[in-house]
């Protein structure tokens, strides 16, 4: 039974942890979007530059292929931001799976034999008096 509590409290701290990333990306990813917006709006802007006559032609392409390299950029950035973000909710979704399944478990006045069967591989036992559990499941304190 103190496993699962010292599972469950491992669990509840890795949700603390995934929480505080998210709060800390949001603002950057807004601040890396609005970036990426500034320089799709440089872009444009150097095409009325050219339309206008204030600049030549390869000067222009030159630009607008060095602010077009800068704005893919940004933009790759961002897309893995996003990415990390959604792999941050999806972790928390999967603690809270996972926080559910323990607490239902500890609720239940039965015979643990059935939640034993379902966690655990084996019980090593030495003759150094050391014990050894090995999981069904990867160890998240391990990886």
């Amino acid at each position: 039974m103190r496993l699962l509590e010292e599972k469950e409290a491992v669990f509840q701290r890795e949700k603390e942890l995934c929480e505080e990333k998210c709060k800390k990306l949001l603002p950057e990813i807004k601040k890396k979007k609005m970036q990426a917006e500034k320089k799709r709006e440089e872009i444009r802007q150097l095409y009325h530059r050219y339309r206008q006559g204030k600049m030549g032609k390869a000067e222009y392409l030159a630009r607008k292929k060095w602010e077009g390299n800068l704005a893919g950029e940004m933009e790759e950035e961002l897309d893995g931001m996003e990415a990390e973000e959604k792999g941050l909710y999806q972790r928390m979704k999967e603690i809270d799976a996972d926080n559910v399944a323990l607490t239902e478990w500890q609720g239940f006045k039965e015979d643990k034999r059935e939640l034993l069967q379902c966690l655990i591989d084996s019980i090593d036992v030495s003759t150094e008096r050391t014990i050894e559990i090995k999981w069904k499941f990867r160890d998240r304190l391990e990886t």
